[in-house]
C-alpha cells in the first residue's frame, strides 16, 4: 500500500516532468517560416475569423490589397475593416496590442529591425512576401547626375531602416561613399566618408518625401509612394536592385495568429496562380514591382 507522502512525491515528479516538456518547447506550436504555405498546416485545428481589421499607409499596397488580394479572400467569406495610417509607427504597435489583425506597408528589413529597436520586443512576424515597388531617386530638375551642383540638397527618408536604404542607392550612384567597417543597414550621414559635392540632406517621413522633390534636387523616394504621387519608375535616375530580398515588403500578424487560418488563407491567396498572373499581367500596374521569390519558383514550372 502506497503511503500519502509517496503520493505526493509522485504527483510533484509528474508534474516536474510536464514543466520540463514546456521549457524545452516541446508542447510549442509551430510557425510559419517564410515562404511556407499552409500545406504544412493541415492537421491544425483553428478557430476562423472571418471579420478583419487592415492596417495600411498611403501607397500602392493599399490598392494591391483591395485590387487583387481581398477579393482571392472574399471568396473564402472574409470582410475588412481598412485602417489607414500616416506614419510608419504605429502599424506595427497597434498590431501588436491586437487593435488591428495584420498590416501591409512594411520591408522585411523595417519590420525586423523596428520591433526589436528601443526594447519594443513587439511580438508580430512576417507570414510573405509581396511584389514590392523598389525605392529610385527622382528629380524636376535633374535629367541626371552630371548636372547636380555642388550642395545640392537631397531629400531622404527619417527613419533609420529607409534612411541607410537611401544611402546605400546614392553610394551605388557613386554620389557618395559609406564607410565600408560600418553595417550599411545602419548608415547615416554621420558614416559617410567621401561626399564630393557636399550634398546637403534633408530628411522627412516617407509618405512627405515627394512633395520635398518641389524643393530639393533630387530625392530618394520607396516606390509605393512615388507611384501614388504619379511619378514614374522610368524616369527614375536610378532604380535599387529588385533582387535585393532585404527590402521586399511582407504582410505582417501577431505571432499568436501565425497559424490561424486567416493566416494560412492569406498565404495561400498571395501563392495561388490567380495572384501571380493579375501581378505579373501586361497591363497590370504592377508588373514592374520586384517580386518575391516564390513568384519565380511559379515562373520555372
Amino acid at each position: 500500500m502506497i503511503r500519502k507522502n509517496g503520493i505526493f512525491a509522485l504527483i510533484m515528479a509528474f508534474i516536474v516532468s510536464i514543466a520540463g516538456l514546456l521549457s524545452t518547447g516541446c508542447f510549442a506550436t509551430p510557425g510559419v517560416a517564410l515562404p511556407r504555405v499552409s500545406d504544412y498546416y493541415k492537421e491544425r485545428v483553428v478557430v476562423e475569423r472571418k471579420e478583419l481589421r487592415v492596417g495600411l499607409t498611403s501607397g500602392s499596397y493599399g490598392e494591391m490589397f483591395n485590387e487583387i488580394i481581398a477579393p482571392l479572400l472574399n471568396e473564402k467569406g472574409y470582410t475588412f475593416e481598412l485602417v489607414y495610417y500616416d506614419n510608419v509607427i504605429l502599424p506595427n504597435f497597434d498590431l501588436a496590442e491586437g487593435k488591428i489583425d495584420l498590416n501591409i506597408f512594411q520591408n522585411i528589413k523595417y519590420l525586423n529591425t523596428h520591433k526589436f529597436a528601443n526594447d519594443n520586443d513587439l511580438a508580430i512576424q512576417a507570414i510573405t512576401e509581396i511584389p514590392t515597388a523598389p525605392m529610385a531617386v527622382y528629380s524636376r530638375e535633374h535629367n541626371s547626375f552630371s548636372s547636380l551642383r555642388r550642395g545640392a540638397t537631397v531629400s531622404i527618408p527619417s527613419d533609420a531602416t529607409n534612411k541607410a536604404r537611401a544611402l546605400k542607392l546614392l553610394e551605388s550612384a557613386r554620389l557618395i561613399k559609406i564607410d565600408p567597417f560600418i553595417d550599411k543597414s545602419k548608415a547615416t550621414e554621420n558614416d559617410l566618408i567621401e561626399n564630393r559635392l557636399e550634398l546637403e540632406f534633408i530628411t522627412a517621413d516617407m509618405n512627405k518625401l515627394p512633395i520635398t522633390l518641389n524643393y530639393c534636387d533630387i530625392s530618394v523616394i520607396a516606390g509605393s509612394y512615388a507611384i501614388s504621387d504619379n511619378l514614374n519608375l522610368s524616369d527614375a535616375l536610378i532604380v535599387e536592385d529588385r533582387y535585393d530580398d532585404d527590402y521586399k515588403n511582407v504582410i505582417v500578424v501577431r505571432n499568436e495568429d501565425i497559424g490561424e487560418q486567416f493566416s494560412l488563407d492569406i498565404i495561400d491567396a498571395v501563392y495561388s496562380i490567380e495572384f501571380f498572373n493579375q501581378i505579373t499581367a501586361d497591363d497590370s500596374k504592377y508588373k514592374e514591382y520586384a517580386y518575391p521569390r516564390h513568384f519565380y519558383k511559379m515562373t520555372n514550372q
